[in-house]
């Protein structure tokens, strides 16, 4: 169990860092400190598919739980049509809420 928790912070941090990488390319997101809080307001996951897909997508200005919830959707929406691949069980609420 113990190496299995090393493995996914390992690959949590990998990924961080990947994503501050890609975010670094626009001045609009600051760098991530947890995969957690900072994915929750859809902004930086937003933010970084438009550096990955060159697409514009504007997040919504504010950061109430329904514009956290609405820039989580446009996201996993963006996703969805993309990739041609259903999301599954992922939902916005799973995001927002850090899950």
């Amino acid at each position: 169990r113990q190496f299995a928790a090393s493995q996914i912070d390992t690959q949590k941090t990998t990924f961080m860092r990947w994503v501050n990488v890609q975010l670094a390319k626009t001045t609009a997101y600051g760098p991530m400190t947890s995969i957690e809080k900072d994915m929750k307001d859809g902004k930086r996951l937003i933010g970084l598919l438009e550096v990955v897909s060159n697409e514009p997508l504007k997040p919504e200005r504010g950061n109430m739980r329904i514009h956290q919830m609405a820039n989580v959707s446009k996201a996993l929406a963006f996703l969805e049509k993309s990739t041609d691949e259903a999301m599954g069980t992922i939902g916005n609420e799973d995001i927002v809420d850090g899950n």
